[in-house]
C-alpha cells in the first residue's frame, strides 16, 4: 500500500501548492493518479475492496472504513481517465520508465476487463494498439523483425534480460538499479533492498540462488509441440527456449557448464529475469537490476483479444487475429505454432485465449488473477477453495489498527 499512500500525498501537495508550469504540474498529477490507480487495482484484484483514500480525505484521518470494490473501481476509472489527459505519450531517455498515456490506457482497459465491461475494455486497449508507440519485439512491426526461430528466441529474451531496459514492448515496468544495496535479512540494515531486485535470486537455480519459483511440470507440459513429449528446439513452442534454461544453454557456475548437467536433477529453471548465462549479478548475488514487467504489449494484445471474443459475433475472428499476432512473433515460421482458425467458435476462441495467456505471460504474476476472474481457479490450483480463496485475507493487524474496520470486514470464510 506504500505506493497508494505516496500517490495520495503527492496529489494532496500538488493540488495545494502553486506550480507555474501547468504542463509540469499535469505530468506530476498524471503519474500520481496512475500509481494510485495501479495500487488500488491490486487491492481490488487481491482483496476485493479496502480503505479508499483520495485527495479529499484529510491527511490526519488515519482510520478509514472499507470501501466496496465498486467504489474502488470507480476511483480507478476516474484517476486513469484524468491521467490519460495529463500524461505524455513518451518521455526522454532521462525519464524512461515513468508512466505514460499508453500505460494509463492499458491499465484502464485492464480495469474494465476485470469488471467484464468488454466494449469499454476494447476501446482503451485498441487505443494502445493503434497508437504506434509499441510493438512485439521481433514481431512484424519491429524494424528487426525475426524470420527464424532462433531470431525469435533472441528477440523474446530482450523482454526479461538485464541488458535491455524499457524496450518498445514495455508499456510499464518497475525500474530497478543495482549497486544501491541488495537483500538484507537485518531489518536494521542501512541498505536493505534499496533499488535492487532479488527476483533473479528467487528464480535462479545456480549454487547461490533460492530456486523458490520452479516451473511446474504442468506448465512445462502445456507448451505446444509437433511431437508430444519432445522438448527439442524446432519441435516445441520457441517460447520454451526463451523462457527456460534448457539443455541448449550454458550456465556460469564454477566455470561454464552445460545446463543439461543441472537439468537432470533440478529440472527446468526460469530464464525470464535472468542473465542469459548466469542467474546472478556476478558482483552481488542479491543485488540485481532487471526490471519487472507490469504490462507489456503482448499482454495488451491478448486482453484486447479477450474483450473482442467475449462480445461474440464478428469480433470473435478479430480477437483470434490478435492472438495470432502473439503466436506469429513466437514462431515466425509457423511450423510449430500454426495460426488459430479465425472461423473458430466463441467457446473455442476462449480456450485459445486461456492457453495463450498461460504460455506468453508465464512467470509474470498474472496467472492466478486470470484463473480467479475466469472462475476456473479450482481446476488448476491445488487446495483452492471456491468461495474463500478468490481473495486474500485482510491481515488482522490491519483490522486492529483501523478503528473504522471490524472483523465483519474480513473476507468470507477467513474468520
Amino acid at each position: 500500500l506504500g505506493g497508494v499512500l505516496l500517490a495520495f500525498f503527492v496529489l494532496f501537495i500538488i493540488l495545494i501548492i502553486d506550480i507555474a508550469d501547468q504542463n509540469v504540474k499535469n505530468e506530476v498529477l498524471g503519474q500520481a493518479r496512475f500509481l494510485r490507480a495501479l495500487g488500488y487495482f491490486y487491492i481490488n484484484a487481491l482483496w476485493n475492496g479496502g480503505p479508499l483514500r483520495t485527495e479529499e480525505t484529510p491527511p490526519q484521518q488515519v482510520s478509514i472504513p472499507r470501501a466496496s470494490p465498486e467504489e474502488i473501481w470507480t476511483q480507478i476509472e476516474t484517476d486513469l481517465t484524468q491521467a490519460i489527459q495529463e500524461l505524455p505519450v513518451s518521455w526522454d531517455d532521462n525519464n524512461a520508465g515513468r508512466a505514460t498515456k499508453g500505460a494509463a490506457q492499458a491499465l484502464l482497459g485492464k480495469a474494465h476487463l476485470y469488471q467484464e465491461e468488454w466494449p469499454q475494455a476494447e476501446t482503451q486497449l485498441m487505443a494502445v494498439i493503434n497508437s504506434d508507440q509499441y510493438y512485439l519485439l521481433g514481431g512484424s512491426d519491429d524494424p528487426n523483425e525475426a524470420t527464424t526461430i532462433d531470431e525469435a528466441i533472441a528477440a523474446m529474451r530482450q523482454n526479461h534480460d538485464f541488458g535491455v531496459k524499457n524496450p518498445r514492448e514495455a508499456i510499464f515496468e518497475v525500474q530497478f538499479k543495482s549497486g544501491e544495496g541488495g537483500l538484507s535479512w537485518d531489518s536494521n540494515s542501512a541498505t536493505g533492498r534499496a533499488e535492487g531486485t532479488v527476483r533473479p535470486q528467487e528464480y535462479g537455480v545456480d549454487g547461490f540462488s533460492f530456486y523458490n519459483a520452479k516451473p511446474s511440470d504442468e506448465l512445462v507440459a502445456a507448451f505446444e509441440r509437433i511431437v508430444p513429449g519432445n522438448n527439442d528446439k524446432g519441435n516445441i513452442d520457441p517460447r520454451f527456449q526463451a523462457f527456460f534454461f534448457t539443455k541448449y544453454d550454458t550456465l556460469e557456475k564454477d566455470g561454464k557448464i552445460p545446463y543439461s548437467t543441472i537439468l537432470a536433477t533440478a529440472g527446468y529453471a526460469w530464464k525470464k529475469y535472468q542473465h542469459s548465462t548466469t542467474v546472478q549479478n556476478p558482483g552481488n548475488a542479491s543485488d540485481n537490476d532487471v526490471n519487472h514487467d507490469v504490462i507489456r504489449y503482448a499482454d495488451v494484445l491478448l486482453m484486447a483479444a479477450e474483450a473482442k471474443i467475449q462480445q461474440g459475433g464478428a469480433k470473435v475472428a478479430e480477437g483470434i487475429a490478435l492472438i495470432n499476432q502473439v503466436r506469429r512473433r513466437a514462431d515466425p515460421t509457423g511450423t510449430i505454432l500454426a495460426d488459430r482458425p479465425t472461423s473458430a467458435s466463441q467457446s473455442e476462441a476462449i480456450d485459445y485465449l486461456i492457453q495463450e495467456r498461460r504460455i506468453e505471460l508465464a512467470g509474470e504474476q498474472v496467472r492466478r488473477t486470470d484463473l480467479v476472474r475466469w472462475g476456473i481457479a479450482d481446476q488448476y490450483l491445488s487446495g483452492f477453495q471456491s468461495g474463500k480463496h478468490e481473495y486474500f485475507p485482510i491481515p488482522q493487524s490491519e483490522i486492529d489498527a483501523n478503528r473504522e474496520m471490524t472483523s465483519d470486514d474480513q473476507n468470507p470464510n477467513y474468520n
